[in-house]
């Protein structure tokens, strides 16, 4: 059943979601990712007290990644939720702290970013290794 209905100004390529779901992250075809607070927004409109609101997502309830120039078809979020990595096709992948909103780390590859994957450093010891993200992309011959 549907609980609420998000409408964002461009359309969403990619989508992300924090532990207990608390803010979600979209890319979206133009290279902006949003970053929508649900408890804020939930808040602010009553919870779901009112029968399937749609909330307008904009610069007043969002906050936004500006960096990509083409779709963000790849979204990964950290372990400890403190770096979000971004792959779009426009080549690059972006590392961004979440916590500044600036760009940690960047490298552009020779073909579109169409998925990445977040894998730990250290296979001796689970608990303690470090998430890395590897991005990668699908060629197909014809």
């Amino acid at each position: 059943t549907c609980l609420c209905t998000f409408l964002f100004p461009n359309e969403i390529h990619s989508i992300c979601v924090s532990s207990f779901s608390k803010t979600i992250y979209c890319g979206t075809d133009i290279g902006t990712i949003f970053i929508v607070p649900l408890r804020r927004l939930l808040t602010q409109f009553g919870g779901f007290q009112h029968q399937k609101p749609t909330i307008i997502i904009n610069n007043t309830n969002s906050k936004q990644l500006i960096h990509h120039h083409d779709s963000v078809i790849s979204l990964q979020l950290s372990a400890d939720e403190q770096m979000l990595y971004s792959g779009s096709l426009d080549k690059d992948c972006i590392w961004w702290s979440l916590p500044t909103r600036q760009i940690c780390f960047k490298n552009s590859f020779p073909n579109p970013i169409t998925n990445m994957l977040l894998a730990k450093l250290d296979t001796n010891d689970a608990n303690k290794g470090s998430n890395i993200s590897i991005p990668f992309t699908v060629r197909v011959k014809h």
